[in-house]
């Protein structure tokens, strides 16, 4: 099959490209996928931004595969650290120490004794991960691609 591809060179004369139906097809596919991308990137971005991942998840169009998939990996990722958050809160509960995020818990947690230093190590260790992890989600989204997540990549929530 010969189609148009719309490049002209410097006589002026266009060229013509043969090109099968399967490859005619996947370029064509190529520029609406890239379409996709350019249109929605905004939403793909904000899907990694902790609790901004809802407006992603209602606010995304649809039929965009790509906004579809950063906002599932982005509403894994908080869910993960709402689990997270949450049994390190219960944890620090249990153990008396009153706030779990951040240095103050391993400072406390040295002063009351060792489980409450753990719990203060664990938490940071687990805060950071997730930054890491969604640093990772909004670099692949802001380049175009479609990488699931290290940690939380095969968790399939959206359909």
């Amino acid at each position: 099959m010969t189609r148009f591809n719309g490049a002209a060179d410097t006589k002026g004369s266009f060229e013509m490209e043969e090109l099968t139906h399967g490859e005619y097809d996947a370029k064509r596919k190529a520029q609406r996928d890239e379409q996709d991308i350019q249109a929605n990137k905004g939403f793909a971005i904000l899907s990694y931004i902790s609790v901004f991942c809802l407006i992603s998840v209602l606010a995304a169009p649809k039929g965009s595969r790509y906004a579809r998939f950063h906002a599932n990996q982005g509403l894994a990722l908080f869910i993960v650290e709402l689990i997270g958050s949450a049994a390190l809160s219960i944890a620090s509960s249990i153990f008396g120490i009153g706030i779990v995020q951040g240095f103050v818990v391993i400072f406390t947690g040295m002063m009351t004794g060792g489980m409450g230093f753990a719990i203060g190590v664990i938490s940071c260790v687990f805060g950071g991960l997730m930054l890491i992890l969604s640093i990772v989600g909004i670099v692949n989204a802001a380049m175009g691609e479609c990488r699931p997540l290290p940690v939380t990549g095969g968790m399939r929530i959206l359909k």
